[in-house]
């Protein structure tokens, strides 16, 4: 079964729509010249089964009429193969997580749904870069010069830390890219969450799962935390790589992220892993 993800043999002439997530994007081919146009939807964390469920649409491509009220670009390309592949804006996250508190030396394990944005590529060349989804923001930070503005997100239940991906890793899924978390308590003392912030640009994302349980998912992101409101990032690889179809590789920095809120400041410093 082809995946939204895959790439396409266009027909001239003919529009193609992908439905995800709420969100619709067309493509269309006339001899040289590539359109794309999409129509945003707020994001919404559902699978594939809930939208068929509530009789919409899900995945694609599919024939569509032209579209309206959609945002429009052309772009040259002899090609007649295009494909819409995910990857991940660069934007942290914050990521709500209900009061969470670990005991010094605990560790517990998150899910949280990421919203993808997409490129269009042809002959392997990005054509087009955009993103279909409007997501909630929210500034971390106390002002304007030392905060950053960071999308929303909750964070699922807890599962158990170190549990097998495959396990955990929702079937049927929609749009979203799943991005285990790993929160483990470095400090002495016990440390209350309410939000944990996530830097993106150094997780991959894979392809996970056959047919119509394919989905996608990230590399583990491990927040470690020291208290005061200090955090270091890292990023652990997928274990079993035969299960597991790299589609967007991450930056190979060997670096990881801390930031530490002091007073009125947030300060992003570069340690090693």
């Amino acid at each position: 079964m082809e995946r939204w993800w895959d790439t396409t043999e266009l027909e001239e002439n003919v529009w193609y729509r992908w439905m995800l997530n709420g969100a619709a994007v067309y493509l269309r081919r006339d001899a040289s010249l590539l359109t794309c146009a999409y129509t945003a939807a707020r994001w919404r964390e559902k699978s594939r089964a809930a939208f068929e469920d509530q009789g919409a649409l899900f995945g694609g491509p599919m024939d569509a009429p032209p579209p309206s009220d959609a945002v429009y670009t052309v772009t040259a390309s002899a090609s007649a193969q295009a494909a819409i592949t995910p990857f991940l804006s660069g934007k942290p996250f914050l990521a709500g997580t209900e009061h969470l508190r670990l005991f010094p030396g605990a560790e517990l394990s998150l899910r949280l749904e990421l919203p993808p944005s997409l490129r269009l590529s042809a002959s392997g060349e990005t054509l087009f870069s955009f993103s279909p989804f409007i997501v909630n923001e929210t500034w971390y930070g106390e002002d304007t010069m030392t905060g950053m503005l960071c999308y929303s997100l909750r964070a699922s239940a807890p599962q158990i830390a170190d549990a097998d991906p495959n396990d955990a890793f929702p079937r049927n899924a929609g749009a979203g890219i799943v991005c285990p978390l790993l929160v483990r308590n470095k400090s002495k003392t016990v440390l209350a969450f309410e939000n944990l912030p996530l830097y993106t640009g150094e997780l991959s994302i894979y392809e996970l799962g056959r047919g119509t349980d394919a989905g996608l998912c990230t590399d583990t992101a491990v927040i470690d935390a020291w208290g005061g409101g200090e955090f270091r990032t890292s990023v652990r690889r997928p274990r079993d790589d035969d299960a597991y179809r790299l589609l967007c590789a991450g930056t190979e920095s060997n670096m990881g992220d801390i930031l530490i809120k002091q007073g009125t400041r947030i300060i992003k410093h570069a340690a090693g892993r």
